[in-house]
């Protein structure tokens, strides 16, 4: 997902401020999934400019973070839930 310029897209104004308050005027999103797409989070790049006006290559990004996101996905340690009989 891209959003080019977080200010005027239309999104939830939660996510919105959640971007904004890191100082990012624009991100690019990939999101993580399991085996069984199940979703199990997001790598987010924030760019401090729109993106018009940085130069980045979107394409090229967007490979990266697919390239990439396969590596970090892996060393990223497993949630296990809380056991629930200690309660």
């Amino acid at each position: 997902m891209v959003i080019e310029d977080v200010e005027t897209a239309d999104i939830e104004s939660i996510v919105k401020s959640n971007i904004m308050r890191d100082g990012s005027k624009s991100v690019i999103i990939k999101r993580l999934s399991d085996e069984k797409n199940n979703w199990i989070g997001n790598i987010i790049v924030g760019y401090s400019k729109v993106l018009a006006d940085t130069g980045v290559n979107i394409d090229e990004t967007k490979s990266l973070l697919d390239t990439n996101a396969l590596s970090i996905q892996y060393e990223l340690p497993e949630y296990k839930p809380a056991d629930e009989d200690r309660f």
